[in-house]
């Protein structure tokens, strides 16, 4: 009896030491045999990897070494849709998942579609991690899991029109998202003037696309790497404006030596088109005044049944003397005394955009000076081509001109009023 009790002791040992034994190699081998968590990309079904790491845990007081065996991906160029996989020998419960951009946590989830959700909407170039986790189960024995991937994702470039709709005179304003190094903008336009140049801001590009006020209204087409952005050129109304210069004026501001000088004077300083962009986010007025002549005001001059011309800038009528001010900081690229426009300032800010002053008095600053905004730059007057005391203030990118109003409207708490 009692060799047959121990007998069966002894079995009941090698039962239990097997149980275990089973057990403890089935938790410790969760990567090889109990547990495979894969991660993949849906268009060419590539094997996310990171490096060999090694995670400690203990279960029941025994220390189970596990291993996460993934090893460093090349960068993912596209848009991912990332495929989880999980196959399991053992019972797995509670998968969760966290999405982390340069460690910083973006999603957690229990519904891994939330993390495709994020990538393919959220599209910026970033290190990712992939976190799983979850806990599991092989018999009596419980235990939690968790694997990590790292994605190095490059999303193609995109390029953004802030609106499809513009009216002559205003602008589009053209930039980048998840530019690289090396990319560029090939641009091709139906439009008879193109003035559109890209330069750096930050990591991405920059570029405003002018309307000359002699552009055809309706559809358009702007190609950009060789696709077409479709925006409508709308209709807008103009007022007329009829005043009268005396003819010894006109004919000594009209004459081809006074334009010659006029336009080598402007040609000289246009050619100033670095890419340091210099100006604030938002531009101040340049002096106080009656609103006298508006935008694309068309202009008979001594009672002419055509137009004389259209004009380019905004006038601000004030007594001889009052101060004008630079509307956004830059560089000086024109102070010159001109037979057309009189004491003439241009200050360039930088991204093909550029300010002009015209009729000046006094002028207060040189070609070349940097110059900060809000800045002291001239004295209205009456000089060049002028009926009386006011400053012609015009902005333009590139060789175009457009709406001062654009920059100056939000900055006018009254100082300009109309005329």
């Amino acid at each position: 009896m009692k060799r047959y009790i121990l007998l069966t002791f002894a079995l009941i040992s090698i039962l239990v030491t097997a149980y275990f034994i089973d057990s403890y190699n089935k938790v410790a081998d969760l990567n090889s045999g109990g547990l495979r968590i894969g991660l993949t990309i849906g268009n060419n079904e590539e094997n996310f990897k990171s490096k060999h790491t090694q995670n400690q845990y203990k279960h029941l007081g025994l220390r189970v070494k596990t291993f996460n065996n993934y090893t460093t991906s090349n960068k993912i160029v596209g848009v991912p849709d990332l495929i989880f996989s999980i196959d399991a020998n053992i019972d797995t419960s509670n998968l969760y998942f966290t999405l982390r951009k340069n460690s910083s946590l973006v999603v957690e989830t229990s519904n891994f579609d939330e993390i495709n959700n994020y990538l393919q909407f959220n599209k910026e170039d970033n290190n990712y991690e992939v976190t799983v986790e979850l806990e599991y189960s092989f018999r009596f024995i419980k235990g939690y899991y968790q694997e990590k991937f790292l994605i190095d994702i490059d999303y193609p470039m995109e390029v953004i029109l802030n609106k499809t709709s513009v009216s002559k005179g205003d602008f589009i304003t053209i930039t980048t998202k998840n530019r690289s190094d090396g990319d560029f903008i090939e641009t091709t336009s139906d439009l008879n003037k193109l003035s559109l140049e890209f330069y750096q801001d930050g990591e991405e590009l920059l570029g405003f696309l002018p309307i000359d006020y002699k552009e055809e209204l309706g559809n358009h087409c702007i190609n950009l790497n060789s696709k077409c952005y479709q925006f409508e050129i709308v209709d807008k109304q103009f007022n007329e404006v009829h005043f009268n210069i005396d003819n010894s004026t006109l004919k000594r501001t009209s004459s081809d030596e006074a334009y010659k000088q006029y336009y080598q004077a402007l040609n000289q300083a246009y050619e100033e088109n670095t890419e340091t962009i210099m100006y604030e986010d938002k531009f101040i007025i340049p002096t106080e005044g009656r609103l006298s002549s508006d935008f694309l005001d068309t202009r008979y001059i001594n009672e002419s049944k055509t137009p004389s011309s259209y004009h380019q800038g905004i006038d601000i009528a004030n007594k001889e003397g009052s101060k004008i001010y630079a509307v956004a900081s830059g560089k000086v690229v024109l102070s010159q005394d001109l037979t057309v426009s009189g004491n003439s300032i241009i200050i360039y800010h930088g991204a093909n955009l550029y300010s002009v002053y015209y009729h000046l008095s006094e002028l207060k600053v040189d070609v070349g000076e940097k110059i900060t905004q809000g800045q002291l730059i001239g004295l209205m007057g009456t000089t060049g081509m002028s009926t009386g005391s006011h400053l012609h203030f015009a902005m333009r990118i590139g060789s175009t001109y457009i709406d001062p109003w654009i920059f100056i409207k939000e900055a006018n708490d009254g100082s300009i009023f109309e005329k």
